[in-house]
């Protein structure tokens, strides 16, 4: 009876054992080898859902590139005219007043006429300069100039008048349309110059990518143009009004000791109105003038071609894959 009963006992733990190897079959081992050699035998027989996806995705890359505007680089290198330590020298003993007026940073740190020019590149004021020139921006915004009325108009769009029309019906603001100005011409300050500051080098390198390179390298040319004469300008009325201010002190100044600093604060003055009415440079000097690049930059055939082409066999690969695991499962 004892022996009956452990055999009947072995046999229940054997089926018990076998019914759990054919519920889990995933925990045998060697099941991972066995699904990845049926994912690798899935891919030899539908090899060719790998190739036509490959093939597919360079023959989109082809008509893509047949059909793109192909961008060139144009670039201008600057510098700054003369070392900082130059021009702080200029303020002589006006330091306090500099700092009053707002020459210096919050930090501390001197904004250097350099300082300033690279950070008004992209500033309202030189865009609004910018846009008082018709010929840039009837280039810039040809699709809205009208060469036969020599006005601006709205060019018409189907897209925007389905959006302006879909968010009337929402409740959401819709803005009229308005002729290309400062606005429009900062906005595409913003989006198309790019200013390359390397800590390693005294140069900056402003670049911008166009269709047309001759354009390209005459805007970077009126950019660097329009902002120094702006910081010029700047300087000079600033400079003007310390003479004015130092000159009306002298004549009410007695002391000797009083009127020797005067002298000496309008005598720095002078030489700073010499360094803005020089007709060099005034806060960047191009490191050579503006260039453009020889063959586009954008787009790249040979990268996007290839790089297309493998997404395309990736894609394939995965296509193969899904519909292999499906046939399996079903």
């Amino acid at each position: 009876m004892v022996k009956q009963s452990n055999e009947l006992a072995n046999a229940a733990n054997a089926g018990a054992a076998a019914a759990a190897t054919s519920e889990f079959p995933a925990m045998l081992p060697g099941d991972d080898h066995r699904w990845l050699g049926a994912l690798l035998e899935n891919l030899r027989a539908k090899w060719w859902w790998v190739a036509v996806g490959g093939a597919v995705f360079a023959l989109l890359a082809l008509i893509y590139l047949w059909n793109a505007d192909y961008e060139y680089t144009a670039s201008l290198r600057v510098s700054a005219t003369q070392p900082a330590t130059a021009r702080a020298s200029g303020l002589g003993s006006l330091g306090g007043l500099a700092a009053i007026a707002g020459v210096g940073g919050l930090s501390g740190e001197s904004a250097t006429p350099f300082k300033l020019y690279v950070e008004g590149l992209q500033s309202r004021e030189v865009a609004t300069r910018l846009a008082a020139n018709p010929a840039l921006m009837q280039t810039i915004f040809a699709g809205q100039w009208d060469a036969g009325t020599k006005r601006w108009r709205q060019p018409p769009s189907i897209a925007r008048t389905a959006k302006n029309a879909v968010f009337g019906l929402l409740g959401l603001p819709v803005y009229a349309w308005e002729a290309p100005g400062p606005g429009q011409m900062q906005l595409f300050l913003a989006e198309n110059i790019s200013i390359d500051q390397n800590i390693k080098t005294p140069l900056v390198t402003i670049s911008m990518q166009s269709t047309d390179p001759a354009f390209a390298v005459k805007f970077l040319t009126e950019l660097h143009r329009v902002s120094d004469q702006l910081l010029r300008e700047q300087s000079r009325a600033r400079t003007t009004s310390n003479i004015d201010y130092l000159t009306g002190k002298l004549g009410a100044v007695s002391l000797a000791e009083y009127r020797q600093v005067l002298f000496d604060s309008i005598a720095d003055q002078e030489k700073q109105m010499m360094l803005v009415n020089n007709a060099a440079p005034f806060a960047a000097e191009p490191f050579g003038p503006a260039t453009a690049s020889l063959r586009p930059t954008s787009p790249r055939p040979l990268p996007t071609l290839i790089g297309s082409t493998i997404a395309g066999l990736v894609f394939g690969a995965g296509l193969a894959m899904l519909f292999g695991r499906r046939k399996r499962g079903d």
